[in-house]
């Protein structure tokens, strides 16, 4: 937990100066490189989201880009899950 708190923290200091930029700040995920490393690393959604604490839901979600974005928070979880560094995930800003 430590350590989730920890990286999404510095990505929120990363986006944003303040305490709470985490709960605010979306990001764009690519959810086709999602995919790819969760299932390269042999994860089904329900068990990358009970790593990362968040919903088999919001894991689907992203995958099929229904909800392409999301909160920096929930990115950095994931990408903690993943053992990648917090920005693995993100959609460059300069792509559409």
């Amino acid at each position: 937990m430590m350590a989730e708190a920890g990286v999404a923290g510095g990505v929120a200091a990363g986006v944003a100066a303040g305490a709470v930029a985490d709960r605010y700040w979306l990001v764009r995920l690519d959810g086709a490189k999602l995919r790819e490393l969760r299932t390269g690393r042999g994860l089904s959604k329900v068990s990358l989201a009970h790593r990362a604490g968040i919903s088999p839901a919001t894991v689907a979600n992203l995958e099929r880009q229904v909800s392409p974005r999301c909160h920096v928070r929930t990115a950095a979880k994931l990408a903690a899950a993943l053992d990648l560094p917090p920005t693995a995930l993100a959609v460059p800003s300069d792509q559409p």
